[in-house]
């Protein structure tokens, strides 16, 4: 795997990370519900076939069986648009960000 140093995130200065786009086609767990809400917040689990690792939700996160609804990613940008750029963080990345300019951006220790 390639790994580039890129500044990514105003908080944490350097992160080190592949450019992994997931596939357009793959699923993501989105909480489509929670579009009207603030922070956003992003968890990028392992990917498997068809499936894109993504967990995207805003607001307060609910254990509820229903909170995530599967969504292709392609359309991740008809619920939250600001996440678009971050999609492309490896598994094992998280992310929070807002629609004021705050954006902190880390990969949880293996």
């Amino acid at each position: 795997m390639k790994y580039e140093i890129k500044e990514i995130s105003k908080n944490r200065k350097w992160h080190r990370f592949a450019d992994t786009p997931p596939d357009p086609d793959a699923i993501a767990g989105v909480a489509i519900d929670t579009v009207d809400k603030s922070p956003i917040y992003g968890v990028r689990e392992p990917t498997e076939d068809g499936y894109s690792g993504w967990y995207i939700w805003a607001g307060e996160y609910s254990n509820a069986a229903d909170f995530f609804k599967p969504i292709h990613v392609r359309h991740m940008k008809d619920f939250f648009p600001i996440v678009e750029k971050y999609l492309s963080l490896p598994p094992g990345c998280k992310f929070i960000v807002d629609d004021k300019g705050y954006e902190d951006i880390w990969a949880e220790d293996n």
